[in-house]
């Protein structure tokens, strides 16, 4: 009657009996895998299904993983409804609109695309043609290491201040653990309880959950008073921030941006800033355009051969990010934000509208990213903003940007935060925030402009007065038009009224019409 445990976690293998309870019996000094049972790392890395697929084709159209996000498009290469990734399995991907509170099922095992909301149970909505896996979301076989989680490389559970997942990450701050979310908004807070060699372990108190980041078997696992410890993400990469929290400064993830030679007069090596902050592009309300806004990477750029002061998207690039913006006070309709570690440049196009120009001239003094550089655009002497005091110009003379065949782009450039307004054959865009401007958390603010991380408001709903507003600790803000307006920093409870379902702690705004009229928390 003797039970063992081969403990991988603890390195350990354990024994017990029925006289002696569980006991260590042995150190664990090494591990492999069935040859036999285990694929070959080929066919493994080829397979499409629900953890790799990136895209998939039903006779209306197609679903495609683009960045952070995925994208619905029509048989006509036109882009529609954008969703977020809630989760995987074996055989699926999850998808999650909150603007209408649709979820989508990617069934790969039964070739189906389900359909459901608030009014409707899940129903079969395409059928499944083809699907794909391709680029970075094909995984490696288990029996190879993520490079990420390798101890050589010096990234553990002693020393991560960075775990990363498919839907977001969690990432240490000088107040303890925050969970972002793929579109770079802070949410739940956590305090560090304890770590050891491969997990760092999380506690929110207010709701009774605990977090263990676990490097070893790249998971991140979940349990609260109702639940058992389950896991709830896979994690897809971290970064070291310099260990556990002894009182110091907070850690932060290792640099690991792209640093290029810029295509200026002098040549210099310019690497990305990677703090953290959001990139906002805000449709301003009087404004009479429709805007779609798509984020790049300053590597999807590339110089027009034989031309210092024109450059063009490469071939086959793909924003980061794609939003669609209209002039309204409700948040989430009205700007479109980003938060990279790199710095990303938008490129916004006037919707239902072509423009008269065949490229598009760039200010003097607008920040870039582009070829693998950061760059000052413009004549040399031109005042570029203080924070670029390692950039280069680009052209003496300024630069253009080719647009795509479709015209109607009418700003490029790598913004703190621009605001965009005029009418659809005559736009206009101001920049109100430069990159690495603006105030920190906790700083006093009047508008979302004025904050590194794009979020101003009143810390409790109970305060009254509206001049009373702070850069919001958690980079979260829940905008409530009701009466006179109200910004707030802290999501509503539940029976509050709402908009959006950004607005409430538990993510779910009823009967709101997809924002258009006031709902309820619940």
């Amino acid at each position: 009657n003797v039970v063992l445990q081969l403990d991988l976690h603890q390195k350990k293998i354990f024994y017990s009996d029925d006289t002696n309870q569980k006991v260590p019996l042995y150190d664990i000094i090494g591990a492999g895998t069935d040859a036999a049972a285990a694929a070959p790392p080929a066919q493994r890395a080829s397979t499409v299904d629900g953890r790799t697929v990136t895209e998939v084709r039903h006779p209306e159209g197609v679903f495609r993983k683009q960045g952070l996000v995925w994208l619905e498009y029509d048989t006509t290469g036109k882009a529609g409804f954008t969703f977020e990734e809630a989760g995987r399995d074996d055989w699926s991907v999850y998808l999650r609109d909150t603007s209408r509170n649709v979820v989508l099922q990617l069934d790969l095992h039964q070739k189906k695309i389900f359909y459901s909301d608030d009014t409707n149970q899940k129903v079969p909505l395409y059928e499944i043609e083809s699907a794909s896996a391709i680029g970075d979301a094909v995984m490696a076989p288990d029996s190879a290491p993520s490079p990420a989680l390798t101890p050589a490389q010096g990234v553990n559970g002693l020393n991560v201040g960075e775990v990363r997942h498919a839907n977001g990450s969690f990432r240490q701050q000088a107040n303890g653990w925050a969970e972002i979310d793929a579109a770079g908004v802070a949410g739940f807070l956590f305090t560090e309880t304890g770590r050891d060699e491969w997990s760092v372990y999380l506690k929110d108190p207010s709701r009774d959950v605990t977090i263990q980041l676990d490097l070893y078997q790249k998971q991140i696992f979940y349990s609260d008073n109702n639940n058992p410890r389950a896991p709830l993400y896979d994690i897809v990469s971290a970064a070291a921030g310099g260990g556990a929290a002894t009182g110091g400064a907070a850690p932060q993830p290792q640099d690991t941006s792209v640093a290029g030679t810029a295509n200026g007069s002098d040549g210099r090596e310019i690497a990305f800033p990677t703090n953290g902050e959001i990139q906002c592009v805000k449709n301003i309300v009087g404004s009479a355009i429709a805007a779609n806004v798509k984020w790049y990477h300053p590597n999807d750029f590339e110089q027009v051969p034989g031309s210092a002061g024109t450059f063009r998207l490469k071939a086959g690039a793909i924003p980061a990010q794609e939003d669609n913006t209209v002039a309204t006070p409700l948040p989430g309709k009205n700007r479109s934000c980003i938060r990279a570690d790199v710095r990303m440049t938008a490129i916004v196009r006037v919707i239902g509208a072509k423009l008269a120009t065949s490229s598009v001239k760039i200010t003097a003094g607008t920040l870039i990213a582009v070829g693998g550089a950061v760059a000052c655009v413009g004549t040399k002497g031109v005042a570029c903003p203080a924070v670029a005091a390692v950039v280069t110009s680009l052209a003496e003379g300024g630069i253009s940007f080719i647009p795509e065949a479709v015209e109607g782009d009418f700003y490029v450039g790598a913004p703190g935060q621009v605001e965009v307004y005029g009418s659809a054959f005559d736009p206009s865009w101001r920049e109100t925030r430069a990159w690495g401007t603006g105030k920190l958390a906790g700083e006093r603010c009047t508008a979302n402009s004025d904050c590194r991380n794009a979020q101003c408001g009143r810390l409790s709903a109970s305060d009254a007065d509206a001049n009373n507003r702070q850069c919001c600790p958690d980079g979260r803000v829940a905008m409530m038009y009701i009466g006179n307006g109200k910004d707030y920093c802290n999501k509503m409870p539940n029976g509050s009224a709402c908009y959006l379902n950004d607005h409430c702690a538990s993510d779910r705004c009823a009967n709101n019409a997809g924002g258009l009229k006031r709902g309820v928390c619940k």
